[in-house]
């Protein structure tokens, strides 16, 4: 029972940190994005990010199917792992983007992009900072959410501005469905939108187990000291028995 439960207890402890590593990424991502396209050099920081979130990926899943824990924190769990996972996706094609239309953007508007890259590098920090809040502190986890949501919020109505700008001062708004900053801009308002949804998720597990996350924890350590208690009880009698059955074996 002792090694049952320590061994669940494991594998939680392990998703947990998976997941806080898993949260990070984006927000790696778009900071080295950000660099490769201010700079016009390759940066192999994408390339790691990408590598690792695929790893990193692999191994949630692998640990979620051994977790034998509440099927609700579990779902919970998973739908908070998916929405992260969407975003480090969505993260990937805006790289795609801007380098197959880096000739076709003028300059002004490539500059504003990467200028953008860099603000969804701090929202990714924010997104990154509530997942860990969701496993250290609720109440910094729901501020970093608040503060998410905020920042994303106005980040993509700026996009939205930057994409029906007046390029040609004409006086009539420009909107193409395959002008580049479209959509370059779309994936970026895209990424920020699961960036919410990630946030909107950590604030409804923490007001839905809040409380139940302490008991649980509480009980958990109850039965695993109960459990330890019972297991060094098995092996001291195990021991008297041992001793019994040689000073038995003497006699004869």
């Amino acid at each position: 029972m002792f090694d049952r439960l320590l061994g669940f207890r494991t594998i939680q402890r392990q998703v947990e940190e998976k997941l806080v590593q898993l949260s990070f990424i984006p927000s790696k991502y778009f900071e080295a994005l950000y660099v490769e396209s201010s700079t016009k050099i390759t940066c192999h920081t994408c390339d790691i990010c990408e590598v690792e979130e695929v790893t990193v990926r692999a191994e949630l899943l692998r640990l979620m199917k051994q977790g034998e824990v509440d099927t609700k924190v579990e779902l919970e769990k998973f739908q908070l792992f998916e929405r992260i996972n969407s975003v480090s996706v969505k993260s990937k094609e805006i790289r795609v983007l801007m380098n197959q239309y880096f000739e076709e953007l003028e300059k002004k508007n490539y500059d504003q992009l990467v200028r953008f890259l860099k603000e969804a590098s701090y929202a990714g920090k924010l997104m990154h900072y509530s997942v860990k809040g969701l496993y250290n502190d609720y109440d910094t986890a729901l501020e970093r959410v608040e503060e998410l949501i905020a920042v994303s919020k106005k980040l993509i109505g700026n996009l939205v501005s930057f994409r029906f700008y007046d390029q040609d001062d004409d006086g009539t708004l420009d909107y193409s469905f395959e002008g580049p900053e479209v959509l370059i801009g779309n994936a970026i308002r895209d990424s920020l939108q699961g960036m919410i949804f990630v946030g909107e998720k950590v604030a409804h597990i923490v007001q839905t187990f809040s409380y139940n996350h302490k008991v649980v924890e509480v009980d958990e350590e109850k039965l695993l000291e109960k459990a330890e208690k019972e297991e060094k009880k098995k092996k001291k009698r195990e021991q008297r028995k041992s001793k019994r059955e040689k000073s038995k074996k003497k006699k004869e």
